[in-house]
């Protein structure tokens, strides 16, 4: 069965640096306190190709995130209640579990040589 984890990506508008950290460690504290474990986290100034509820730039974060399915729900309220998040997005993502090699059993045959001169005679064999 394939394996889940959900990737969370929001934009605040522009915050100090206090106030932006600030909200991450709430975001990350609420998904751990419903039982979910932390996977990769960023956030980076952006410019944003429209206006989001008026603002032209802030954050753009993305945090990636195990949790069971039935605390997405708890999630999503807990981002529509938070003043900072102008829009934000929960996806579910795979897992792709790397391919592994067949396991070699048999040592492979070697290859018989063939004589030059039998190699000839089939192919004057084949010419005529």
């Amino acid at each position: 069965m394939p394996k889940y984890y959900y990737e969370l990506t929001f934009l605040t508008p522009n915050l100090e640096e206090k106030e932006r950290k600030k909200l991450m460690e709430k975001i990350k504290k609420k998904i751990k306190d419903l039982g979910g474990k932390i996977r990769e986290e960023f956030i980076e100034k952006k410019f944003f190709a429209y206006p989001v509820k008026k603002h032209e730039s802030g954050f753009f974060g993305v945090i990636d995130f195990d949790i069971s399915p039935d605390k997405i729900i708890e999630i999503k309220q807990f981002l529509a209640l938070e003043e900072n998040i102008l829009r934000d997005m929960i996806e579910k993502r795979r897992i792709f579990e790397e391919e592994k090699a067949p396991k070699v059993t048999e040592k492979p045959k070697k290859k018989k040589k063939v004589k030059i001169e039998k190699l000839e005679e089939k192919l004057e064999e084949i010419l005529e």
